[in-house]
């Protein structure tokens, strides 16, 4: 797909006379966006979906290859398998932890 949207971008540029590039920096513009949403979501579907995880209010975020998890949990095991879920997700390379254990 990849390949695809770079000859397209090519093409653009030499029917439209783009001779800066700002339609490649604009197609690298969305499609880093579409990575770090993906990103997200892939890791917010596993959260999701885990039964360990059922009751717990966890929100994902990407920026690049980081991920960010940000919410409540009701123990410090349900926190390790979020973590833990996050950093086995492919594309996944730094997960920073920023939930709150709740009290009892």
């Amino acid at each position: 797909m990849v390949r695809v949207g770079r000859k397209l971008t090519v093409q653009a540029e030499a029917l439209t006379g783009d001779q800066d590039g700002g339609f490649n920096k604009g197609w690298q513009t969305v499609r880093n966006g579409w990575q770090e949403t993906t990103l997200a979501g892939r890791v917010a579907a596993r959260l999701h979906w885990d039964k360990k995880l059922a009751d717990a209010q966890i929100q994902a975020s990407a920026m690049g290859n980081t991920v960010e998890l940000r919410g409540t949990v009701r123990d410090p095991d349900q926190r390790r398998r979020a973590v833990e879920l996050a950093e086995t997700t492919t594309g996944v390379d730094k997960v920073t932890d920023v939930l709150e254990v709740a009290p009892p």
